[in-house]
């Protein structure tokens, strides 16, 4: 009967779901990383909210350490080359619904190999930080190419979008390099996130804000007359077009609406 109960509480204890609660950033991830090797516990999932447990769960509550992410972070500096590392700090602000214990999985992955290994596609948690990372690039490059902005009321230039991930600080870089003199305003609606920028400096305010007001400009004129120019209405291919221009973000061209 000794040895049944032994056994009994040596599968209850496999059979055990590990959670951690963490902050929904790059330092909550760093730090719940640290947590895992000082106590030796590695998490099933990770969440970013308190939930109701279940008999066969333990939840780890564990707060941003400043002190404790810097050291797994100058760890992380060590290995990954710098490119890498970039794609690492920007990897919180995929739309994935596990992102964080992805990143976490990444991160654990790469410290025990002691080497860079983001192109090691067969471990599977590689594979998968490499396809939620890729999706976020590709988010970027879109957006560089189909965004539009227009003159506001106040004669700032205005594009609003909803990205599906949180890339509105990552596509900032381009406009600033493309309008230094200009001043403009990026809009992200899903995230709430609105960046202002003027003669040299930007400003990045995470609040639900309404959207501006837009005059008629030239500005939606010019992309309509170019595309009905290049445009051929006998060769229209709906199909085609919504392949290499996703549906989400033809609500916020002006030319589209005007080709269909």
């Amino acid at each position: 009967a000794l040895f049944l109960c032994k056994k009994y509480k040596q599968r209850t204890k496999r059979g055990i779901m590990i959670t951690f609660i963490i902050k929904n950033s790059y330092l909550g991830i760093l730090s719940a990383v640290f947590f895992a090797y000082e106590n030796k516990v590695f998490p099933n999932d990770i969440s970013t909210e308190k939930h109701q447990l279940s008999f066969t769960e333990k939840v780890y509550e564990i707060p941003e350490n400043t002190i404790q992410s810097a050291r797994v972070d100058s760890k992380l500096k060590e290995i990954l080359y710098p490119s890498n590392y970039t794609k690492l700090k920007n990897a919180i602000r995929s739309n994935y619904v596990n992102k964080h214990l992805i990143i976490f999985n990444y991160i654990v992955k790469t410290i025990n190999a002691k080497k860079d290994i983001y192109n090691n596609f067969a471990v599977k948690e590689i594979f998968d930080y490499y396809t939620m990372v890729s999706a976020i690039k590709l988010e970027v490059h879109r957006l560089l190419g189909f965004i539009r902005f227009e003159k506001t009321e106040n004669g700032i230039y205005y594009a609003h979008f909803t990205p599906d991930c949180d890339v509105c600080e990552l596509i900032l870089p381009h406009f600033i390099r493309r309008f230094k003199s200009i001043p403009f305003i990026l809009h992200d609606t899903k995230h709430n996130v609105i960046i202002g920028y003027n003669n040299g400096e930007y400003k990045v305010v995470k609040e639900k804000i309404p959207q501006m007001k837009i005059t008629t400009d030239e500005i939606p004129k010019f992309f309509k007359r170019y595309c009905d120019t290049v445009f051929i209405k006998e060769r229209k291919n709906l199909r085609c077009m919504n392949n290499f221009l996703p549906r989400r973000y033809q609500t916020f061209m002006p030319e589209k609406n005007e080709l269909l």
